[in-house]
């Protein structure tokens, strides 16, 4: 699980920073990294949030946690745009109001 960076905070244990935009591309993650963040994100005393990309794959790997789905739309101006899902995973109930 090198390409998933992130640290706990000793004080608090809550999750309290994840990698960068550099950590991420196509193929960058193999699925048992993912099973393997769900592992130690379940073992965690404090509170955490993840955004990812919404897939059967994924929501199998963090089948246990809450979910909340969102809809939006990527966009660069120079490109135009896309429609995306996203999960919000967290293991606190989350419920979100994007506008």
């Amino acid at each position: 699980m090198s390409n998933l960076v992130f640290e706990v905070c000793g004080s608090c244990g809550d999750l309290v920073g994840v990698g960068g935009e550099k950590d991420y591309g196509k193929n960058m993650f193999e699925r048992s990294d993912f099973a393997r963040m769900s592992e130690i994100l379940s073992n965690l005393k404090g509170a955490f949030l993840l955004s990812i990309n919404d897939t059967p794959e994924i929501r199998e790997v963090f089948a246990g946690f809450y979910f909340e789905e969102v809809q939006l739309t990527y966009s660069i101006a120079t490109s135009g745009s896309t429609q995306a899902r996203e999960l919000i995973i967290s293991n606190r109930k989350v419920e979100t109001t994007l506008i």
